[in-house]
């Protein structure tokens, strides 16, 4: 096998929260990897006096991917992903209100996500389907945050990219993080630049898991004779504490 030296038609799908297409001879029939990353966020717990206490709850996750591309010059590309995420127990509260949902306590989640896209050079789109293996956190009972996919077995999964590849995009991405949690969380909007010679930069608002958005940025370097790597964080803020995350992957593509 043959390592490619030029970017990959979809060198960094699910590294980046979208397919990537660019026409070239040198486009990689399987592309695969990974990566690993730590985050927190804030939560509030509600005292029996009233009173309230907020916490820093840590997690982390880790995951891999293959994605295959039918023949070399084929749009479509069908892609699988899976991992695992490991919350840590909140710290105890001094006095803990019965009838205030109280945040999730420690838990672990292994996932997969089967998936296919669409990848034309001026638009991508693709679909789906998360799997959650681990704990469910009905919502009568915690205090879940809207798009957090703790509180449900199976969630859909996607992306819309508007624009080339290789210059200005906007892309739209719906639980396709690697690691699931630490890239972004599980919903994302942003802009991505792929003009620069060896490097592209995508940054944006990300939610799911956190109460509130957050910033997103993430930079990839193109692959080389060993493959490409990335860099992505979020960071945002809570009950007037800063919360955030940050992960590293790398990826490679195979002739």
């Amino acid at each position: 096998m043959k390592f490619i030296t030029r970017i990959a038609s979809f060198s960094f799908l699910l590294i980046l929260p979208v397919g990537y297409y660019t026409g070239t001879k040198d486009s990689a029939h399987v592309t695969m990897g990974g990566g690993i990353g730590y985050g927190n966020y804030a939560t509030l717990i509600q005292g029996c006096e009233g009173g309230q206490e907020v916490h820093m709850v840590g997690f982390r996750d880790f995951g891999g991917f293959v994605a295959v591309r039918p023949t070399i010059h084929s749009p479509f590309i069908l892609g699988f992903q899976g991992g695992y995420l490991s919350v840590e127990e909140p710290p105890e509260p001094i006095s803990a209100n019965e009838n205030y949902p109280y945040p999730y306590p420690k838990s672990n989640h292994a996932y997969v996500n089967p998936n296919i896209s669409l990848e034309l050079k001026p638009i991508g789109i693709g679909a789906g389907w998360l799997r959650n293996l681990g704990t469910v956190f009905p919502r009568n009972r915690w205090n879940v945050q809207d798009f957090d996919f703790r509180h449900s077995r199976d969630f859909p999964s996607g992306h819309i990219r508007i624009g080339p590849t290789d210059s200005w995009y906007g892309l739209a991405s719906f639980c396709e993080g690697l690691p699931v949690m630490t890239q972004y969380g599980t919903i994302l909007g942003g802009i991505g630049y792929g003009g620069l010679e060896r490097k592209t930069i995508v940054f944006g608002v990300c939610g799911g898991l956190y109460e509130h958005a957050g910033l997103f940025g993430c930079m990839i370097s193109k692959p080389g004779r060993f493959g490409g790597k990335s860099i992505s964080f979020r960071i945002g803020r809570n009950l007037d504490t800063f919360e955030g995350s940050f992960s590293v992957g790398w990826y490679i593509p195979i002739k």
